[in-house]
Order: C-alpha cells, then sequence, then structure tokens
C-alpha cells in the first residue's frame, strides 16, 4: 500500500528533485547556523574569554563599574524558539557597584545585516525583566552585545532610522536604547592580534572574521591554536577550533596536513594532527553514511533493468545528479574510479 500511494505521488508531482534541492539547500543552511552558534556558545561560555572581552572591547566609560571578580554564568533559558534563531543565549552576570546586572551576549549569526536588530534585541531584554516581574525581583539592567561577522558593511543605525518622517516631537515616544556592536570586519587584524597570543578570544575572533576564507586560514592556521600551547586543558576548546576551521571553508588535506606538520609548535603538533586526522576519518565515515542511504534509493529508482555495468552507470549517473562525491560513487557503483572520472566527464559534456 505504500508503494501504490509513492507512485501516485510520483505521478502528479514529477520533479521531485525540486523539494529535495530546497530541503537539501535548507539542511545545509541550518547545519551552518549550528556551526556558527556552538562555536561561539562554547568559547563565550569561558570566562577567560568574557574577561579579554571587558578589557579589549567594552565601551571605556563602562568598564571601569564592572567587577570582573564577580562574573558569574547565568544558565537560565531566556530564550524562547521563536528567538533562538537570532541568539546564542549567553548571558553573564556581573556585580556593578555592588549591585547585580546582566551582561547579555548577543550574537548574529546571520551572514547579513539585520535591519531590525533593535527589535530582536528588545524582544530578548523583554524576556529577562519578564521573568524578574513573574518572580517579583528588582528589574534586570541588560546590556546587550551584538557581535557580526559577515561579509556585507553593517552601519549601526539608531532605532528612529526606523520611522523616517515622524516629526521629531514625537521621538519620545519611541522606545529607545543603544548597544554594544562589534563588527569583526571593521576591526584590523593588527588589533586582534595585539592580545596575547595564549589568549582564547584572540583565536575565536580570528576565526570568525575570517572563518569562510580558507585561502587565509590555510596560511595562518597555526595561528588559530596559540592559546592551546599554555592552556593544554582547553582541549574542548581545541577540537571546536578545528571542526569550525574544516566545517567553514574547503580546506585542501594535504595541505592543511603540510602546514600542520610544518608549522604548527611542536608542543602541541601532534595533539592538532591527531584531533584533525579523526575529524576526517569521522566525516569519511559519515559521508559514506549518506551515500549508502543515497545509494539504497538510487537503487529503488534503477530496479532490475539492465546489466550490471549498465546498472553502475544508473548508478554513477544518478548520484552524480545528487552531488555525491567521486569517493562515494566509487564506493556505491563498484566501478574503478578512473571509469567513474570518464563516466562523470561523459556526463558533464552532455550538458554542455
Amino acid at each position: 500500500m505504500a508503494k501504490t500511494i509513492r507512485a501516485k505521488r510520483s505521478s502528479k508531482r514529477r520533479p521531485l528533485k525540486t523539494p529535495r534541492k530546497q530541503s537539501l539547500k535548507a539542511m545545509i543552511s541550518e547545519e551552518i547556523r549550528k556551526s556558527h552558534d556552538s562555536f561561539f556558545k562554547l568559547n563565550f561560555s569561558q570566562i577567560e574569554v568574557i574577561k579579554d572581552f571587558i578589557d579589549h572591547f567594552f565601551p571605556n566609560e563602562l568598564r571601569d563599574y564592572l567587577d570582573k571578580d564577580s562574573l558569574t554564568l547565568d544558565t537560565t533559558d531566556y530564550i524562547t524558539k521563536a528567538l533562538r534563531a537570532f541568539y546564542s543565549d549567553i548571558v553573564w552576570r556581573i556585580n556593578l557597584m555592588g549591585k547585580p546586572i546582566i551582561l547579555a551576549l548577543l550574537f548574529e549569526h546571520k551572514s547579513k545585516p539585520e535591519k531590525y536588530i533593535h527589535f530582536q534585541l528588545d524582544d530578548y531584554i523583554k524576556s529577562i525583566q519578564k521573568r524578574d516581574i513573574r518572580n517579583d525581583k528588582p528589574l534586570t539592567l541588560v546590556l546587550p552585545i551584538v557581535i557580526y561577522h559577515g561579509k556585507e558593511k553593517w552601519p549601526q543605525r539608531s532605532i528612529l532610522d526606523n520611522f523616517e518622517g515622524i516629526p521629531k516631537v514625537f521621538h519620545k515616544y519611541i522606545s529607545q536604547f543603544e548597544y554594544i556592536f562589534i563588527n569583526l570586519s571593521d576591526i584590523p587584524d593588527e588589533i586582534i592580534q595585539k592580545l596575547e597570543a595564549i589568549s582564547v578570544l584572540r583565536c575565536v575572533f580570528l576565526a570568525l572574521k575570517h572563518g569562510r576564507d580558507s585561502e587565509y586560514i590555510e596560511t595562518h592556521f597555526p595561528e588559530f591554536f596559540t592559546f592551546f600551547e599554555e592552556n593544554p586543558h582547553l582541549q574542548e576548546i581545541l577540537e571546536a577550533m578545528i571542526v569550525y576551521l574544516t566545517q567553514n571553508a574547503e580546506l585542501r588535506e594535504e595541505n592543511i596536513e603540510t602546514i600542520i606538520t610544518q608549522n604548527i609548535s611542536p608542543k602541541i603538533k601532534s595533539k592538532v594532527m591527531t584531533l584533525y586526522e579523526q575529524l576526517i576519518l569521522k566525516g569519511a565515515k559519515e559521508g559514506r553514511e549518506v551515500g549508502i542511504e543515497e545509494g539504497k534509493e538510487i537503487g529503488k529508482e534503477i530496479g532490475n533493468a539492465g546489466g550490471q555495468y549498465e546498472k553502475a552507470v544508473q548508478v554513477v549517473t544518478k548520484g552524480w545528479q545528487r552531488r555525491l562525491s567521486i569517493d562515494i560513487l566509487t564506493y556505491l557503483s563498484g566501478l574503478s574510479e578512473s571509469e567513474v572520472l570518464r563516466i562523470v566527464a561523459e556526463i558533464e559534456k552532455e550538458k554542455k
């Protein structure tokens, strides 16, 4: 019965590939968002990162009021499902003149500017203060901090810019506040590199700023791991850095292995290489598993028609249309890599 239903759907919606591609695109976009989000959360949950941030990137007029020794990570989940796509939900409590306040570190991990960022931040601030009201506590002062690492220009705007043409006399009725805005694209590398080499924040900011630039990452690869030399206990951060860099940039495997062997400090070289190799093996395994599932679907489409070689050619043809790698196609079809490459070349030639 399930086969009959599937057949009817196929006949009515002939081009099945379009929704599949859209779904795949959405999945990739979600994975990229999760990559930025998890990388930021892990690093900005480290107290030394927050202290470094306050020392080097916090407004001077506010810094002297803060007691860094009182910093405490607030693990309360203030973010609703509706807001989770915009924020990483990192909140630190700190004493201000002997009174508790909240520093809310908000991370915008879109690749383009957000026109209505004030309204998103306001939702976040209100969610914290509503909890205060429900618990009959004094309202918390929230300092929103936006760290942006997209490619497009994002000039910081006033909330009044969203109300063009409204006479000035009405401005006092518009809820207004400012936010601390860190645009990594506008911060020269020289400024970031002034932080100590062992600073996690230094390495994290460089990774966020250049995370999609494979040429930069390959050229400066050792600089992303200097923090680990004096902090061997931060293995989780080291693993996250390797994963983040390899997920967000198309790195050439042979180049990275050479860089690690020749340029990484001897003190941490073996550890970095071991983790990198484990990552490559894990990625290959996951890719193989995805390929097997794709292969099952391709097998159903092909059926029992034709001889063994004809089936193998169809596997390569359909697999290539699904953007499977040469390695996976070789595995699924049982053909040699050179034969798979020849078939793929023919497919591409026919497109022209």
